[in-house]
């Protein structure tokens, strides 16, 4: 199984939703602002905005494709005549 590219996907996908929901939050500096109540805000936006692309993601793809290694021997018969 590929878990590297697998995990690698998952994780890009919760990056790019986090930082695409805290870019939009940043927008209302009453609610994401440097106070501690701000930062408990950013850090739930971002949150919730890097779940959904990777519950999507998982909807997807649960497991990495599995990878089958099939292996075949050949056997070839020549008659001289």
């Amino acid at each position: 199984m590929n878990w590297k590219g697998w995990l690698y996907t998952l994780v890009s996908y919760f990056i790019g939703g986090a930082s695409s929901a805290l870019a939009a939050a940043l927008a209302l500096p009453q609610d994401v602002n440097w106070t501690a109540a701000g930062l408990t805000n950013a850090w739930h936006v971002a949150f919730m905005g890097g779940l959904v692309p990777a519950l999507i993601y998982l909807k997807q793809s649960p497991l990495p494709p599995s990878t089958i290694v099939e292996s075949a021997t050949v056997t070839k018969t020549t008659t001289l005549e």
